[in-house]
């Protein structure tokens, strides 16, 4: 996991999978393929002092091509036993005639009832500027937990018609804990696109049409082995 992509798995009810993933609005996460992985990356994670601590990671380019997805990424955080949480990260990945840059701020906030997170990306591929922000929370419910989202990614510093390329995503889902381990899960999600945009649940769906509609749902069960 990228220090720049750890905010969409730690700061969102639904981290990136499934029907409700924050990423269904994100055109970065599907065009980069080091926006959360890097293959045989070196990474150090510095020791947790006073709620604070550091992660720095090195991807070589795996391409063999003028060093395209090269990564260099950093996260600083802090956290201690208390019910706050925040983030800070940055990220550069060489990519064919430029660069990938991606900066995100993420929180939370704990209150017991309820916990709030939110984070934001600013995501620059080359000329492509996508802005990209959440707000979510979680609620626990006897053995289980109702979680909901909003995202809104924003096409800016383009053309007309790029900026026009906006979207937003609700989710609402509940997870049932039959143990441990074992747990049943339900998501209702649907996004909303604007001007050009097709963004789709699940990453794609064939024939949406230019600023359509897209609703996924999704029922399972989800064992840890």
């Amino acid at each position: 996991l990228t220090p720049s992509g750890a905010h969409s798995y730690l700061y969102d009810p639904f981290s990136v999978i499934g029907a409700g993933s924050s990423t269904n609005t994100s055109r970065m996460a599907a065009l980069v393929p080091t926006y959360y992985r890097s293959d045989n990356a070196v990474q150090y994670f510095t020791p947790a002092m006073g709620g604070f601590q550091g992660q720095f990671t090195w991807a070589p380019d795996e391409s063999g091509v003028n060093n395209v997805n090269r990564y260099v990424g950093t996260r600083l955080s802090y956290g201690g036993a208390g019910p706050f949480s925040v983030s800070a990260s940055y990220g550069s990945t060489d990519v064919a005639g430029g660069k990938f840059k991606s900066i995100g701020l993420a929180g939370s906030y704990d209150f017991g009832m309820a916990k709030l997170m939110a984070h934001y990306y600013r995501d620059k591929l080359i000329a492509m500027q996508e802005n990209r922000f959440l707000l979510g929370v979680s609620v626990p419910v006897g053995p289980g937990e109702i979680r909901a989202s909003y995202v809104r990614s924003d096409a800016v510093k383009g053309t007309a018609a790029y900026n026009d390329s906006d979207a937003s995503q609700i989710a609402l889902g509940y997870v049932h804990n039959l143990s441990r381990r074992t747990a049943l899960y339900t998501t209702f999600s649907r996004v909303a696109n604007k001007g050009g945009a097709t963004f789709a649940i699940g990453g794609g769906t064939p024939g949406i049409t230019a600023g359509g509609k897209s609703t996924g749902f999704e029922a399972g069960v989800r064992h840890s082995f």
